[in-house]
Protein backbone atom coordinates (compact mmCIF):
# COMPACT_ATOMS: atom_id res chain seq x y z
CA UNK A 1 0.00 0.00 0.00
CA UNK A 2 1.81 3.23 -1.00
CA UNK A 3 1.90 6.56 1.08
CA UNK A 4 -0.50 9.18 0.50
CA UNK A 5 1.20 12.72 0.92
CA UNK A 6 0.11 14.57 3.83
CA UNK A 7 -1.87 17.70 2.94
CA UNK A 8 0.14 20.74 3.54
CA UNK A 9 -1.21 22.89 6.35
CA UNK A 10 -1.87 26.47 5.85
CA UNK A 11 -1.05 29.04 8.15
CA UNK A 12 -3.45 30.96 9.78
CA UNK A 13 -3.22 34.41 10.46
CA UNK A 14 -4.98 36.66 12.87
CA UNK A 15 -6.93 39.55 11.16
CA UNK A 16 -6.90 42.44 13.64
CA UNK A 17 -10.04 43.66 14.82
CA UNK A 18 -11.58 46.13 12.82
CA UNK A 19 -9.50 45.55 9.98
CA UNK A 20 -12.14 46.48 6.59
CA UNK A 21 -12.88 44.11 4.19
CA UNK A 22 -12.69 44.65 0.50
CA UNK A 23 -12.96 42.75 -2.94
CA UNK A 24 -10.10 41.02 -4.72
CA UNK A 25 -9.42 42.52 -7.74
CA UNK A 26 -9.21 39.43 -9.72
CA UNK A 27 -11.51 36.45 -7.99
CA UNK A 28 -13.83 39.06 -6.18
CA UNK A 29 -13.79 37.74 -3.11
CA UNK A 30 -13.79 39.09 0.65
CA UNK A 31 -10.53 39.71 1.13
CA UNK A 32 -8.63 41.88 4.50
CA UNK A 33 -5.12 43.21 3.71
CA UNK A 34 -3.25 42.38 7.20
CA UNK A 35 0.47 43.79 7.61
CA UNK A 36 1.99 40.07 9.09
CA UNK A 37 5.74 41.90 9.82
CA UNK A 38 7.14 45.06 9.38
CA UNK A 39 6.94 46.35 5.37
CA UNK A 40 4.79 43.72 4.48
CA UNK A 41 1.01 43.47 3.15
CA UNK A 42 -0.82 40.62 2.99
CA UNK A 43 -4.23 39.88 1.67
CA UNK A 44 -6.03 36.77 3.57
CA UNK A 45 -9.40 35.17 3.31
CA UNK A 46 -11.80 35.50 6.14
CA UNK A 47 -10.43 32.73 7.78
CA UNK A 48 -7.03 33.78 7.86
CA UNK A 49 -6.01 32.06 5.11
CA UNK A 50 -3.51 34.07 2.46
CA UNK A 51 -5.46 34.80 -0.42
CA UNK A 52 -2.40 33.76 -2.73
CA UNK A 53 -2.97 30.21 -1.48
CA UNK A 54 -7.15 30.10 -2.78
CA UNK A 55 -7.03 33.01 -5.45
CA UNK A 56 -7.14 31.40 -9.29
CA UNK A 57 -5.65 34.62 -9.97
CA UNK A 58 -2.84 34.38 -7.50
CA UNK A 59 -0.03 33.65 -10.01
CA UNK A 60 -0.85 37.34 -11.79
CA UNK A 61 0.00 39.25 -8.56
CA UNK A 62 2.49 37.28 -6.66
CA UNK A 63 6.00 38.84 -7.12
CA UNK A 64 8.28 36.42 -6.48
CA UNK A 65 7.32 34.48 -9.74
CA UNK A 66 8.38 35.10 -12.45
CA UNK A 67 6.53 32.47 -15.10
CA UNK A 68 6.09 33.08 -18.34
CA UNK A 69 2.32 34.32 -18.19
CA UNK A 70 4.02 37.02 -15.51
CA UNK A 71 7.52 38.04 -16.80
CA UNK A 72 6.16 38.70 -19.95
CA UNK A 73 3.87 41.36 -18.46
CA UNK A 74 6.47 43.43 -16.38
CA UNK A 75 8.74 46.14 -16.58
CA UNK A 76 10.93 47.48 -14.45
CA UNK A 77 10.66 51.46 -14.31
CA UNK A 78 12.06 54.48 -12.47
CA UNK A 79 9.55 56.43 -10.21
CA UNK A 80 10.20 60.36 -9.79
CA UNK A 81 8.26 61.66 -6.75
CA UNK A 82 6.23 58.80 -5.90
CA UNK A 83 2.48 59.53 -5.57
CA UNK A 84 2.21 57.72 -2.12
CA UNK A 85 5.50 58.80 -0.12
CA UNK A 86 6.83 61.76 -2.46
CA UNK A 87 10.49 59.96 -3.09
CA UNK A 88 12.02 58.47 -5.78
CA UNK A 89 12.14 54.59 -6.40
CA UNK A 90 14.92 53.36 -8.88
CA UNK A 91 13.53 50.02 -11.20
CA UNK A 92 10.31 49.33 -9.56
CA UNK A 93 8.72 46.08 -11.49
CA UNK A 94 5.43 47.35 -12.68
CA UNK A 95 2.68 44.99 -13.81
CA UNK A 96 0.19 44.71 -16.24
CA UNK A 97 -3.37 44.94 -14.94
CA UNK A 98 -5.44 41.79 -15.89
CA UNK A 99 -8.21 44.33 -15.89
CA UNK A 100 -7.42 48.31 -16.17
CA UNK A 101 -9.17 51.00 -14.11
CA UNK A 102 -10.16 53.52 -16.44
CA UNK A 103 -6.89 55.29 -18.10
CA UNK A 104 -4.46 52.97 -15.67
CA UNK A 105 -2.76 49.95 -17.08
CA UNK A 106 0.00 49.19 -14.83
CA UNK A 107 0.59 48.75 -10.98
CA UNK A 108 3.34 48.54 -8.64
CA UNK A 109 3.81 49.15 -4.48
CA UNK A 110 5.73 52.15 -3.37
CA UNK A 111 8.42 49.93 -1.16
CA UNK A 112 7.94 52.74 1.99
CA UNK A 113 4.12 52.50 1.98
CA UNK A 114 3.41 49.32 0.87
CA UNK A 115 0.64 51.14 -1.01
CA UNK A 116 -0.46 50.76 -4.67
CA UNK A 117 0.84 52.93 -7.55
CA UNK A 118 -0.98 53.24 -10.58
CA UNK A 119 0.85 53.89 -14.31
CA UNK A 120 -0.40 54.79 -17.38
CA UNK A 121 1.23 55.29 -20.78
CA UNK A 122 0.87 58.13 -22.62
CA UNK A 123 1.80 58.16 -26.30
CA UNK A 124 4.27 60.95 -26.70
CA UNK A 125 3.20 63.32 -29.73
CA UNK A 126 5.53 63.35 -33.16
CA UNK A 127 6.99 66.61 -33.31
Amino acid sequence: MSEQPKPRKRKVYEIPQGTPDRKCRSCHATVFWINPRAGVRLPVNPDGVSHFETCPQASDWSHGKKGPNQASRMVPIDVVACARCGDDHGKLAFYKLTRAAKDFQWWSLCPNTGEPILMRVVEKEAE
